[in-house]
């Protein structure tokens, strides 16, 4: 495994994520798809509108999450939801998806994509999921959790303005993060 890096502003590079992924197999970040997906389930049976039928899974790195989501009939859709699942190392995409071949749904994509400029129309989908990604976004700190450094914060509302923008008028954004409520 891929040691830590000498910047953590490293962490927003392709290179070094395409890197650590050409070695590194599997890591949940922040814990596996069973940890959050009663929390899932139940906030999307809470929000109105039908369930979800696009679906989106950003920065998946090497977790299972964007297999699990697909594969989680009361998540996604309830039937043959359209989901994509996305990273900015085209290293571990290529890896999901050969991990995957054959055992999901053919309504199931993998796509190299940087979230600060997602490649989708607008209202592209019913439901976004990201695990971690957005932490990546705010490696370079600041002076304290609560005085950001500008540029993260730049990063974070570009994030969220591609997120929104994606989003179908009653669209669902589900953020796991250790990031700051800001």
């Amino acid at each position: 495994m891929m040691g830590i890096p000498d910047k953590t502003s490293d962490y927003l590079s392709p290179e070094y994520w395409n890197e650590r992924f050409k070695t590194e197999e599997a890591y949940e970040w922040l814990g596996s798809y069973e940890n959050f997906a009663p929390l899932i389930r139940d906030y999307l049976s809470e929000s109105p509108g039908p369930p979800p039928q696009s679906v989106l899974v950003v920065g998946t790195g090497n977790s299972t999450m964007g297999q699990s989501v697909a594969q989680d009939a009361r998540v996604a859709g309830g039937g043959p939801a359209a989901c994509c699942i996305t990273d900015i190392s085209p290293v571990v995409v290529a890896k999901s998806r050969d991990r995957s071949r054959g055992g999901l749904s053919s309504s199931v994509s993998w796509a190299v994509c940087d979230m600060l400029r997602m490649p989708y129309r607008d209202s592209s989908f019913d439901l976004i999921v990201e695990k971690g990604a957005m932490d990546v976004l705010e490696v370079d700190g600041g002076r304290d959790p609560w005085n950001p450094n500008p540029l993260s914060l730049q990063r974070m509302h570009r994030w969220l303005s591609e997120a929104h923008r994606t989003l179908a008028d009653s669209g669902v954004l589900i953020s796991i993060s250790f990031a700051q409520p800001h």
